[in-house]
């Protein structure tokens, strides 16, 4: 059992930092360059994976300009006749030439050019979104691989303790101190310890891969983060933060321009209903067979389709299904992002609180109370079962702060994706 004298040292410790800052190596080979949050922000900017297709996809706003750009959309017809004219006099060659364009009157071409338009500033919205969605999901891989690097440090530490256990095992078998089944136990525990840290090692690699891939960042060269997870922030104004995502949401926003453009989409639509003109000129060479002079003959041609039957009926309809569809989503998406928003700030400042109670009573004591465990059995104090029931009660405790500090982590990324914004600072001084 743990002596009375533990707990006292335990508890009578005073607050520290709510994290060891001591170095971890992965002892495997695995060289990865340190890189800072800034770096990969701005890295992330120009090649993150989903900011480059967000990029590319601006590209069809350009393309949709200069479909519209065009001052005539149709092309000019020219037509050509040649022949003979025969009666029962004799024959005469005859030829005849006509030229048409067809004409837009309503302002079809400036409705068209405007719905361009704005589908044009609607994927630039859309880019801007994908750019602060990409901003959020690099701060929290960011911070991610920071929790990754301090459960591989518990877990060294661990291995390392119980190492040192071992150690002191087999110096009290060689004195006739110990049975050798307890020494058996010690290097069963270091084992497992072993493996544990194994795992963690491959944790934190993953979570390394993960911030490079989403930052865009070379594959030959891997990546570490830098500094530690700071202090969390448990006092949010709920009220202010609606009213700012509702206003300023990226993602509202972009709802917003796609609205306008399909708003301007069905105004062109109602545009391209209205007849099209056609105009022309018709030359011609004539000549009856059996008179001495030929004939000239000059026309100009005018036409107007009558909308009896065709009024562009398919795409208005369509151009008015997306205005619905359109005013549907941006007023479903603004109830959603409230709920989404509310729900966020809750999790978040629960998060919080489970993350300062951990800090205050076990983050910070861990290491000390792994050395206050390994004093007690070197002087007797407890018996190397007791040594085990209190190292896998301060791991277990150990790892639970950790997950709170998941949890917390996710609460404050879905919280960032609800407001449109960077709201909180997970990270410490050290890592800008």
């Amino acid at each position: 059992m743990i002596g009375p004298w533990v707990f006292a040292l335990l508890l009578a410790r005073g607050p520290a930092a709510a994290f060891e800052r001591s170095p971890v190596a992965l002892e495997d080979g695995w060289n990865a360059r340190e890189v800072t949050l800034d770096t990969l922000v701005r890295h992330a900017e120009g090649r993150g994976p989903k900011n480059v297709r967000a990029h590319a996809q601006v590209s069809l706003g350009a393309a949709a300009r200069d479909a519209a750009a065009p001052l005539l959309p149709y092309n000019p017809s020219v037509g050509a006749a040649l022949g003979v004219r025969t009666n029962p006099v004799g024959a005469a060659f005859e030829v005849q030439l006509t030229v048409s364009q067809q004409l837009e009157i309503a302002g079809e071409r400036g409705a068209r050019r405007r719905a361009a338009g704005a589908y044009d500033v609607g994927l630039h919205r859309r880019l801007e979104q994908t750019r602060f969605e990409t901003l959020v999901a690099l701060r929290w891989a960011y911070a991610n691989a920071l929790l990754a690097k301090q459960r591989l440090y518990t877990a060294t530490r661990v291995r390392d303790f119980n190492g040192s256990l071992v150690h002191t095992a087999k110096r009290q078998v060689e004195a006739g101190d110990l049975a050798p089944l307890r020494l058996r136990m010690a290097e069963a525990s270091l084992a497992q310890a072993t493996q544990a840290r194994r795992e963690a090692a491959r944790v934190y690699r993953a979570a390394c891969r993960e911030l490079a891939t989403t930052a865009g960042w070379p594959v030959a060269e891997p990546i570490a983060p830098v500094g530690e997870l700071g202090e969390v922030s448990p006092r949010l104004d709920a009220d202010a933060l609606v009213e700012e995502a509702l206003e300023r949401h990226p993602e509202l926003v972009a709802l917003v321009q796609e609205l306008r453009a399909a708003r301007a989409g069905l105004r062109a639509a109602k545009r391209d209903g209205w007849p099209e003109p056609t105009i022309g000129a018709y030359a011609a060479r004539e000549h009856e067979p059996g008179t001495p002079f030929a004939s000239r003959v000059g026309l100009v041609t005018v036409s107007l389709p009558l909308p009896l039957w065709r009024r562009n009926q398919g795409p208005r309809a369509r151009a008015k299904a997306q205005v619905r569809i359109a005013e549907l989503a941006l007023a479903t998406r603004r109830y959603e992002l409230e709920q989404e928003l509310r729900r966020s700030i809750d999790a978040v400042q629960t998060a919080a609180a489970r993350v300062q109670d951990y800090g205050r009573d076990v983050l910070p004591r861990f290491d000390e109370n792994l050395e206050l465990l390994q004093r007690a059995f070197e002087l007797g104090e407890i018996d190397i079962v007791g040594v085990a029931v209190g190292r896998q009660n301060f791991f277990d405790a150990q790892s639970a702060a950790l997950e709170t500090w998941s949890d917390y982590l996710a609460a404050v990324r879905q919280l960032e994706l609800a407001v449109g914004r960077p709201v909180v600072d997970t990270m410490g001084a050290a890592a800008p």
